[in-house]
């Protein structure tokens, strides 16, 4: 009796926390910052900018995601040139009239490398998402050693 009375108030508390919602597709074009926030010029392998994209968007839960790179650092003459990107992926967003359900669910994103390639990415999807809170708790430093960033939230999933 106990075990189905405790079946029942974590499916009702997790029914009651979905939001009707509709799948919306976005392609978002833009130049990657070739300036750091301390003024520093950097170039991107556009390898890096799709997998890492592709990483990032994953994480804040779109799907059907494809992420095109052009320009950036050649990988063999290493001549810089600014990064061009086409991210196109789906979200969810609130929508009374929607034919799905989505939740709002906690992320957090870490990675201890390429912190100012995700700062750049994630500043041009962001606005696309719908977040109910959003935290960026550590973002890029100056130091190699401290190079690292940090994204936590809530997101509609």
């Amino acid at each position: 009796m106990k075990l189905l009375l405790v079946a029942l108030l974590v499916g009702s508390s997790a029914f009651a926390n979905m939001v009707p919602t509709a799948e919306k597709t976005v392609t978002k074009k833009f130049r990657m910052d070739s300036r750091t926030d301390f003024g520093a010029r950097v170039y991107y392998n556009c390898d890096s900018v799709e997998i890492r994209g592709e990483e990032l968007l994953e994480e804040l839960g779109a799907t059907n995601i494809l992420v095109d790179c052009s320009g950036g650092l050649d990988p063999v003459t290493r001549w810089p040139m600014d990064a061009y990107v086409e991210a196109t992926f789906t979200v969810k967003v609130e929508d009374a009239n929607g034919q799905g359900t989505g939740m709002y669910e906690d992320f957090l994103f870490r990675s201890h490398t390429s912190c100012d390639l995700y700062k750049s990415f994630f500043d041009h999807v962001k606005d696309e998402f719908e977040f109910a809170e959003l935290d960026r708790v550590r973002s890029c430093s100056s130091s190699s050693r401290m190079n690292r960033i940090k994204i936590s939230g809530t997101v509609l999933r």
